[in-house]
């Protein structure tokens, strides 16, 4: 199961990165066995807690069905030290819109460090510290962490 876990992302990390073959890159780049989690966004911004001590993001999923654009900001902080509209993210990835679904796959080909903790938040606005709400039951994430 694991390795089929394993082939999987490494066939998509190979289309999308245009390598030819999953070998080439098997041959090329070291499998990292994360946790997965997943999360539907709720309308009201939230920090969320992927971890609460420090370690390494390897993908994230998300998948939007809004009219309009979310923000997914990632924070190398845990969530009790985070204040939305006022705390800066680490990352902020556009999640892009659209009624029939729309979104994005990022396997990460070297682990994201985190060295506090891993959260996120999504939100409306596309500034590092917003916190404008978006539609309820309409952003589905997911995320593999070590």
């Amino acid at each position: 199961m694991r390795l089929i876990k394993n082939l999987s992302l490494l066939l998509v990390f190979a289309a999308l990165s245009g390598i030819a073959s999953a070998q080439t890159l098997f041959n090329q780049v070291p499998f990292y066995q994360g946790t997965p989690a997943g999360a539907v966004a709720p309308a009201t911004p939230a920090a969320t807690s992927i971890k609460s001590s420090s370690g390494f993001l390897l993908g994230i999923v998300c998948f939007n069905n809004n009219a309009t654009p979310v923000y997914v900001k990632i924070f190398n902080l845990g969530t009790g030290s985070i204040t939305l509209g006022t705390t800066s993210a680490t990352w902020s990835l556009e999640c892009p819109g659209n009624t029939a679904g729309n979104g994005y796959v990022i396997p990460l080909a070297w682990p994201a460090a985190f060295s506090t903790a891993i959260s996120y938040a999504v939100t409306g606005g596309i500034a590092f510290n917003d916190n404008t709400a978006i539609a309820s039951n309409t952003v589905t994430l997911d995320w593999w962490f070590l």
